[in-house]
């Protein structure tokens, strides 16, 4: 027996401990643990095997109760995804597209605040357009902050090469210009995502979380990715919309007027 279980079956007055793999469709899902610590005991072939079909049994049911979750949050996303598809692309105003699209992206991802960036010319001339936190109400920008991005390199990532950026304070490598923001923002984990639309990056969308020091999954990194193209594409039509009507007000106009 190895030391470390000895001394942990020491520790907790265990006499004897049986650990039974649980495992649905080749997938491990974990481990079940008996123990006794009233006496030693040794296990018979049909108790054995009792606990094996009753680990198979709890494997199952684990991975049913997953999937069932999986699906549940699947529901819910695709519901307030297309509430917020309605809400950002109802107006044809850039401005308040970008205000929208911030609460919007603010709420799907559950974050503390959302502040987006973006520009009708150049991305890397973009400027703060709208900035969200649940309380209180958002509110387009007036200024035109510009972000500190020569002092951020790793808010380059999501224009370069549209990657979605997961910063945490406690990272090793964490640029000393953002953990001294994240810090004065009280944010444990920041997230940065590309605005995207036509395949050409627009700005990124920064979400800050006060709690949580933990990785995202693959699958939250794609969903927040999905939302920096939704509120892309919302701001690309606003702003080709806005093209459009300047060109044809300019063909509208008679000549000497």
């Amino acid at each position: 027996m190895p030391a470390d279980v000895r001394a942990s079956m020491e520790t907790w007055g265990e006499k004897t401990s049986l650990t039974v793999p649980l495992i649905a469709g080749g997938e491990a899902m974990g481990i079940m643990v008996l123990t006794v610590s009233d006496r030693e005991r040794r296990f018979t072939e049909p108790e054995l095997e009792l606990a094996r079909t009753l680990g198979e049994q709890a494997a199952v049911a684990i991975r049913n109760a997953l999937d069932y979750e999986r699906r549940r949050r699947e529901a819910q996303r695709t519901s307030a995804l297309l509430v917020a598809t309605i809400a950002i692309n109802s107006t044809p105003d850039a401005g308040e597209v970008a205000v929208r699209g911030a609460q919007a992206a603010g709420q799907l991802l559950g974050s503390d605040r959302c502040d987006l960036y973006w520009s009708d010319q150049d991305p890397a001339a973009m400027t703060l357009g709208a900035a969200w936190k649940p309380s209180p109400a958002p509110s387009r920008t007036a200024s035109g902050e510009t972000p500190s991005m020569d002092h951020t390199p790793t808010d380059r990532r999501p224009l370069e090469r549209g990657e979605v950026v997961l910063e945490r304070l406690g990272d090793v490598a964490l640029d000393p210009h953002t953990q001294a923001e994240m810090e004065h923002r009280g944010e444990k984990v920041r997230l940065t995502v590309p605005l995207v639309a036509r395949g050409e990056p627009l700005g990124i969308l920064v979400f800050g979380f006060e709690e949580g020091e933990q990785t995202a999954a693959d699958e939250e990194l794609e969903f927040a990715h999905g939302v920096g193209e939704l509120v892309g594409v919302a701001l690309d039509n606003a702003r080709r919309t806005a093209r459009l009507e300047a060109k044809n007000a300019g063909k509208a106009t008679p000549p000497g007027s």
